[in-house]
């Protein structure tokens, strides 16, 4: 069984004119360290900020975990800045450079092994020093979301 979603990955790039963004292979950018626009005295986002966010978590919450952690990093929907926007366009031509890539589960004949894996970051937010946890199980070959 194949799960994607390419066409609503098309529906929300059109929405948020990003269909001709070159694509990039990383979702997200490890040395940009995003705060909260409000400590920074910066300026706020004018964009359609919080619909794409809400639009990416969907993506990410139903065929495409691999944005997961991205999406979660640009969740500032209070106090959006311009480097928060780059950012979700990030995600965005990241999906651009997966669009017809999805979830492939293939059954292992009697055996279908339940495989789980974690991960952790102590206090990687250097905002609230907060730890960052994570996990995925497999089964199928392929991610139970």
């Amino acid at each position: 069984m194949f799960l994607h979603q390419s066409a609503y990955r098309q529906r929300i790039l059109e929405r948020f004119r990003m269909t001709e963004a070159k694509a990039v292979f990383v979702s997200t950018d490890p040395h940009v360290m995003l705060e909260p626009v409000k400590s920074k005295g910066g300026e706020l986002c004018n964009a359609p900020y919080r619909e794409a966010v809400e639009s990416l978590m969907f993506l990410a919450t139903v065929s495409c975990p691999d944005i997961a952690n991205a999406v979660n990093t640009v969740s500032f929907l209070n106090s959006p800045g311009e480097s928060h926007w780059r950012a979700v366009k990030q995600i965005f031509a990241f999906i651009i450079g997966t669009r017809n890539l999805g979830i492939t589960y293939q059954s292992g004949g009697s055996k279908s092994d339940l495989m789980g894996y974690s991960d952790a970051d102590y206090a990687s937010d250097l905002e609230t020093r907060q730890s960052t946890t994570g996990y995925i199980f497999s089964l199928a070959n392929g991610p139970v979301l």
